[in-house]
């Protein structure tokens, strides 16, 4: 425990310097709010009266860190210090998934490498909502992946906040949290996590419900067309390409898809090596598992289910950026798409690379550690 309170002060400190860096170094143009947040918030912060609408929860927050602090350090810094307090809670809950999945070594070096995400720092000293949104979504899903009832019964809560804010998220962290009760079912074959799922399914009709007419009203084009239309091969591809394109520079982009790369074939060879390897009179044997059970155990164990939640939240981003992130016109009643996305969009599942980027490194880094500290 002392250690992960360590790890996460390390991280915050790490952090906060960069974002006080980029923020002294930022030009003028970055105080500006092309959204319009911060003069709603400063409406909301000076008389209490906001419309309701897509975006409120967000509106919300920025007024309130207004009205505490805006007449001691200003508007912009008072924007700031929130747009701090939601990038530091996104690094927490990424340190903590990887420590739930592989560990603190795996989970540090992840939130390492989240902190330093160009995108990522570009956007979170900006008053936008795209940061806020993530983190409340990410917030939730953990909550909703915890053991703990409370925390799974106050989920729903961050994830209306994401899901209200950017309602296109709501395929994206819903389903998961689905999935994950079946999951968990399946693998207790208990009353409780049927219960969560009934839970699960009941708290989220609402949202689901409204994301659905917004989405109709909001566009010329239902849900299912939007679907239909933009979420071709071509556009996924380039979806994944704007992804994967951290850097400008062309020869850091291929080591940090060389990383990746790796990274899965070794999260794959370990995950086989460990369907084979059986424990049997103090040493270790390769044999094939001859029980169901053993392979649904490793399957439906905690760690593979949150690997699997992760990389589910990362596809289903990937095919909501392609469905509602890029702009279209109508010539002779012809669609036709534009071949650029919002760069804000980016951010959630660029930081999920992380998992998939720092992967390897933690292997090594644990060897290293194993070796110096018990000599094997």
């Amino acid at each position: 425990m002392e250690s992960n309170a360590f790890l996460l002060a390390l991280l915050t400190l790490i952090l906060v310097i960069t974002r006080l860096t980029l923020i002294s170094d930022a030009p003028f143009v970055y105080n500006l709010d092309p959204y319009t947040y911060l003069t709603q918030a400063r409406v909301f912060a000076s008389s209490g009266t906001i419309q309701i609408g897509v975006g409120t929860p967000f509106i919300i927050a920025l007024g309130v860190f207004l009205f505490i602090f805006g007449s001691s350090f200003g508007t912009i810094i008072a924007s700031r210090l929130l747009m701090l307090l939601m990038t530091a809670l996104a690094v927490i809950v990424i340190y903590l998934f990887g420590l739930k999945m592989s560990g603190k070594v795996f989970g540090f070096l992840a939130a390492l490498f989240a902190i330093f995400v160009p995108i990522f720092l570009s956007y979170s000293i900006v008053p936008h909502n795209d940061v806020f949104a993530m983190a409340m979504g990410l917030a939730g899903l953990y909550l909703a992946t915890s053991d703990s009832k409370l925390a799974y019964i106050l989920s729903p809560i961050p994830v209306y906040i994401a899901i209200f804010v950017r309602p296109e998220l709501s395929i994206v962290f819903v389903l998961p949290i689905l999935i994950y009760s079946i999951l968990k079912t399946l693998g207790n074959y208990s009353f409780k996590p049927f219960s969560r799922f009934v839970y699960y399914l009941c708290i989220y009709v609402v949202p689901i419900l409204w994301v659905y007419n917004y989405a109709n009203t909001f566009t010329r084009y239902g849900t299912l067309e939007k679907f239909t239309l933009f979420v071709t091969p071509n556009l996924i591809s380039k979806t994944l390409f704007y992804t994967f394109s951290f850097y400008n520079s062309s020869v850091l982009n291929q080591v940090f898809m060389f990383f990746i790369i790796f990274g899965v074939i070794l999260s794959i060879s370990i995950f086989i090596f460990n369907l084979f390897k059986i424990q049997k009179q103090g040493r270790t044997r390769l044999i094939l598992y001859s029980k169901t059970s053993m392979l649904k155990n490793l399957i439906l164990s905690d760690q593979a289910i949150l690997v699997l939640m992760i990389g589910l939240v990362f596809a289903l981003d990937v095919i909501a950026i392609t469905a509602y992130g890029y702009g279209y016109t109508i010539v002779d009643n012809k669609l036709e798409i534009s071949s650029l996305t919002t760069e804000r969009y980016l951010i959630l599942p660029s930081l999920l690379l992380s998992y998939a980027f720092v992967y390897p490194l933690s292997v090594v880094v644990r060897k290293l550690w194993a070796v110096a500290i018990h000599g094997r």
